[in-house]
């Protein structure tokens, strides 16, 4: 009666999890071999050990069968490889794969899978597959194996404990200077990626044990090779960083830590010495941070006292827009002659603008039909006027404010483009006949930033 009551016991305890598994012996079946590797098996569950790649092994824990989606440390879009079939050999309870990084043997009966490199020397090995079933990767290597990886230090974070990596570590990216991830490698020759999106990592006692990996389905990568190939298969797995085009956004000036009064001063040095650049970026310091957890998206008054607050603006009519711009910018509005380039914006918000669209609309669209030719020859000859006073103005001036090119022409370029090209009406307006406004039209279109305006949309 008492034997049959601490049997008893004894199971509760065991499945209550009190009783260490590995009191229990699990027994993995080979179920298969055939290249790139083996599968194995126990009851419903499945172990799939392949060698895609000479430097590669993958191994997959999959409970009845079952598959997680790669994770974000995967390549969603890996390019296709030239199919690698590695040497197989089964002899007795053992199965072998080789290539000419890696020996790969499965001894079934001692329940061991061991990744030598081509010498024979042990590089790592996993004498219990069973504890995949628990959440927990268990890899065994000589003690005195230099490892990297894993993760970095903050950027506040003493970083005296160096490259090197023992004792507890956590894979996760994300914090200030801390780029992390689920990979620790060795100048012996080996790494171990794992396919998660964080997991605890374990160093001790020459072990490697990973667990919280947040998947039921134990996906994992061992790699073999000098680190120059172990970055070159990482590579492979973990696809390209998503970078921006090299110059995709031009020229750019970042900065941490300025003012107002520093940033106006750089920019009028790139100025001064002719250097054009067309982005700059500011850190978080140009937000009221710290009142809201880093949360304010308003510009910091105390540093940027002409910030706009981080109240958005909604503006209508291209000449207010024009307007704002230039003085948010300090670009484009000569200051000393400030209501003289205003006078040519209103030229062209009362008077071009206006004179120009009706014109298109008596030519091009549906104007063109009447009969009557009178509204149409009105603002022909008016338009003709207009063109009349901007090429006297232009006569000894490169620009509408001599030498400094201002909101005044960016008001205009486009209204005379349109005016003899989407209009069709050069020849009704007799632009041929001018000398000047063709040539500041010309130069105008000939800019840089103007080209680029004109592709955006972007144009097939």
């Amino acid at each position: 009666m008492m034997a049959n009551l601490r049997v008893r016991a004894c199971m509760v305890l065991l499945l209550a999890g009190f009783v260490p598994a590995a009191h229990a012996s699990i027994t993995l079946e080979l179920r298969s071999v055939g290249a790139p590797g083996f599968q194995l098996a126990q009851g419903d569950d499945t172990i799939s050990v392949q060698m895609p790649a000479p430097g590669l092994l993958h191994v997959h824990y999959m409970p009845m069968g079952d598959q997680t989606p790669p994770s974000l440390v995967m390549d969603p879009q890996p390019a296709s490889a030239a199919v690698f079939k590695p040497g197989i050999s089964k002899q007795g309870d053992a199965v072998t794969l080789r290539s000419p990084r890696m020996v790969v043997t499965w001894d079934t009966r001692a329940g061991t899978l061991t990744v030598d490199d081509p010498r024979g020397h042990v590089l790592l090995r996993q004498s219990d597959l069973a504890t995949l079933a628990h959440g927990r990767i268990e890899l065994q290597h000589e003690a005195g194996d230099a490892l990297y990886g894993i993760g970095g230090f903050e950027a506040n974070q003493p970083v005296t404990a160096g490259l090197l990596r023992s004792g507890k570590w956590v894979a996760q990216a994300g914090k200030q200077g801390h780029a992390g991830a689920p990979f620790v490698w060795s100048t012996k020759g080996y790494g171990v990626l794992v396919d998660c999106d964080g997991a605890d990592f374990d160093l001790a006692g020459g072990r490697i044990t990973i667990d919280k990996f947040k998947r039921p389905d134990a996906d994992y990568y061992i790699l073999v090779g000098t680190p120059e190939e172990l970055f070159g298969e990482l590579a492979k797995l973990s696809g390209p960083a998503p970078l921006f085009p090299k110059w995709a956004m031009g020229f750019t000036n970042s900065q941490w830590g300025i003012d107002q009064k520093e940033l106006l001063d750089i920019v009028k040095t790139y100025r001064a010495k002719q250097i054009p650049i067309d982005n700059f970026t500011l850190d978080f310091d140009w937000k009221a941070w710290g009142e809201d957890n880093y949360g304010e998206f308003r510009w910091n008054p105390a540093k940027f006292p002409d910030g706009p607050g981080g109240k958005p603006i909604s503006l209508m009519e291209s000449g207010a827009i024009l307007i704002y711009l230039a003085e948010k910018t300090g670009r484009f509005l000569n200051q000393e002659n400030k209501y003289v380039v205003l006078q040519w914006l209103m030229f062209q918000m009362g008077g071009v603008g206006p004179m120009f669209g009706q014109v298109g609309f008596f030519n091009k669209f549906a104007g063109k039909d009447y009969e009557d030719k009178r509204p149409r020859d009105r603002y022909v000859n008016e338009s003709k006027r207009l063109l009349g006073v901007m090429e006297s103005h232009l006569e000894e001036r490169q620009w509408f404010m001599g030498n400094e090119y201002t909101i005044a022409d960016v008001s205009m370029l486009g209204w005379v483009r349109n005016l003899i090209g989407f209009y069709g009406a050069r020849e009704l307006v007799a632009f041929d006949s001018l000398k000047h406004v063709p040539a500041w039209l010309d130069r105008g279109l000939a800019r840089p930033a103007v080209q680029r305006g004109l592709q955006i949309p972007k144009r097939d």
